[in-house]
């Protein structure tokens, strides 16, 4: 699979100070393919978006936590969809 680059503007970036450092940013990325790798590799393959756009989409929506939200919350999971959104359209 060829490697896709995306190039971010490195000044006047921006982000909540409890992400920590771009170090740490690059550290946690990195944690979510370690554990999560093989599933963030299928759904890009599948939707055509680059692994490590997904695995940054993780980053911000749950830190990497897979029972983010919580069972009342409206979006849940890794990726924060919103549940009922998707029970709605896929399940039809």
């Amino acid at each position: 699979m060829p490697v896709l680059t995306i190039k971010a503007p490195k000044a006047n970036l921006t982000s909540p100070s409890t992400w920590g450092s771009r170090e740490a940013i690059k550290g946690q990325v990195s944690n979510i393919m370690k554990k999560y790798g093989a599933y963030i590799r299928v759904a890009s393959e599948n939707a055509n978006i680059p692994a490590q756009v997904i695995a940054s989409f993780i980053a911000v929506e749950s830190g990497g936590n897979p029972t983010a939200g919580g069972a009342s919350s409206p979006t849940q999971v890794l990726i924060q969809w919103n549940i009922t959104y998707a029970k709605n359209i896929l399940e039809t």
